[in-house]
C-alpha cells in the first residue's frame, strides 16, 4: 500500500514537472530556446538576466561583429555598424562585466562554429581595478559549455518563477501589451533607448565612485589575450575608451587618481591602438538634463554611441573631428597633455562635484 502511494506521488510529481517544463519550454520567456511565433510569445520577459540571455543569443545569431563591454557598451548601435560594414552584428555588452567575462565571451565563441570578423571593445577604466569583483551572475561554466547549461535549463524550465514569467509573456502577447514584457534590452542586445533612467541613478553612481584606484595588472593581460585571439583568427579589433563625463573625470582628478588613470592608458596603447573618446569636451561637459549625449552620469547615449561608430568605422564626416582620437605608443604623451590642458576649458573645475550634479 505504501509503495503504491509513493510511486503515485512521484508520478504526480513527474508529471507536474513535465507540464511545467513543457509549457515553459514552448514559451519560452526568457528567449535561449528556438520557440517564438508572432502574438503569441514573440515578446520575452522584460527582467531577463541578460548575462543568462546574451551567452546563449550569441551563439544562436552567430554574428560577424560583436560588440562587448560593459552597459555603457551596449548604447553602441547593431544595426548602425550594420549599414557601414555590411557585417550583422549583437551587442554582448553585459552590466558591469570586466576584461575577464569579455575574454571568456570571446574564447568561447571562437571555439564553435561563428562567422566572426570583427570584434569592438569598450574599455571602462572601473571595471580595471585590482578591487574590482566579477559580476555574481556571470557563469563560467556556462559560457565554457557547448551545449545548455543544466542549471540553466533547471531554472528555465523547472521553477515556479519560470511558469509565471510564461503566463506574464503570454498575456502581455495576447494582449498587445508591454506591462511584463518592457525591457531595457532590445533583440539585438543594444540598450533600449526609449527606457528612461531615474535621475538619482547619476547620484549614485556618483557614490559609487572609488577613493583610490589600482589598475589590476590581471584585467590588462585579458586584453593582450583578446588581442591575441584576434591576431590568430584574422578578426578585426577596435578597442575604445569610453567618453565618461566631466564630472566624473572631475571626480578622478580631485581624488588624485589621474595619474593612475593616465597610467591605465599607456598599459592599453602597449598591446593595441586604442580610441580615446574621454577628455574634456563638447560633449562629456553638456548638461545631464537634456538627453542628447548621456542617459545619465554613468552611461553616454545611443546618440553619442552613434558618433563613435562613425569615427572608428570610417565614416569620419558624421562625427566631430575633435571627438575621438587614435592613440598609440608613438602619440599617448601628447594626447594625455592635451587631455590636461582641456580640464581648463570646463567652468565648473575644482567645484564640488556631489553638489554641482544635483542640477547639472
Amino acid at each position: 500500500m505504501y509503495k503504491k502511494w509513493a510511486l503515485t506521488v512521484i508520478g504526480a510529481i513527474v508529471f507536474l514537472l513535465v507540464c511545467s517544463a513543457t509549457v515553459s519550454y514552448i514559451v519560452d520567456p526568457y528567449g535561449i530556446y528556438p520557440v517564438t511565433r508572432k502574438s503569441f510569445n514573440e515578446h520575452k520577459i522584460g527582467n531577463r538576466d541578460p548575462y543568462l540571455v546574451k551567452t546563449y543569443n550569441s551563439r544562436d545569431y552567430q554574428p560577424e561583429t560583436i560588440v562587448l563591454g560593459t552597459s555603457r557598451a551596449m548604447r553602441l548601435d547593431p544595426p548602425l555598424i550594420e549599414q557601414i560594414t555590411g557585417e550583422s552584428t549583437y551587442n554582448l555588452g553585459l552590466s558591469a562585466s570586466n576584461s575577464y567575462i569579455q575574454f571568456s565571451h570571446v574564447e568561447s565563441l571562437l571555439k564553435r562554429k561563428n562567422n566572426l570578423k570583427t570584434i569592438i571593445i569598450g574599455l571602462d577604466f572601473e571595471t580595471f581595478d585590482i578591487e574590482y569583483k566579477t559580476h555574481v551572475n556571470f557563469a563560467e561554466k556556462r559560457v565554457a559549455s557547448p551545449f545548455y547549461y543544466f542549471q540553466d535549463i533547471a531554472s528555465t524550465l523547472l521553477t515556479k518563477k519560470s511558469l509565471l514569467d510564461s503566463y506574464y509573456v503570454l498575456y502581455d502577447n495576447v494582449k498587445n501589451r508591454d506591462k511584463y514584457t518592457k525591457s531595457s534590452t532590445l533583440d539585438d542586445g543594444s540598450f533600449n533607448a526609449e527606457i528612461k533612467l531615474r535621475s538619482e541613478v547619476s547620484v549614485n553612481d556618483l557614490k559609487r565612485i572609488a577613493i583610490q584606484y589600482e589598475v589590476s595588472l590581471n584585467s590588462i593581460e585579458y586584453i593582450k589575450k583578446i588581442q591575441d585571439l584576434c591576431n590568430e583568427q584574422d578578426i578585426q579589433l577596435y578597442l575604445y575608451i569610453s567618453p565618461i563625463h566631466a564630472i566624473i573625470l572631475e571626480t578622478f582628478w580631485q581624488m588624485d587618481q589621474w595619474p593612475v588613470y593616465e597610467d591605465w592608458k599607456r598599459q592599453l596603447v602597449s598591446i593595441a591602438p586604442i580610441w580615446d573618446f574621454s577628455g574634456y569636451h563638447d560633449i562629456s561637459m553638456s548638461s545631464l538634463n537634456h538627453d542628447t549625449y548621456y542617459d545619465d552620469l554613468s552611461h553616454f547615449s545611443k546618440e553619442t554611441g552613434n558618433l563613435m561608430v562613425y569615427r572608428m568605422l570610417g565614416s569620419e564626416d558624421y562625427a566631430p573631428p575633435w571627438f575621438g582620437v587614435q592613440i598609440t605608443p608613438d602619440n599617448i604623451e601628447e594626447h594625455l597633455q592635451k587631455l590636461r590642458e582641456s580640464r581648463s576649458q570646463w567652468d565648473y573645475r575644482d567645484t564640488d562635484m556631489q553638489e554641482l550634479i544635483q542640477d547639472y
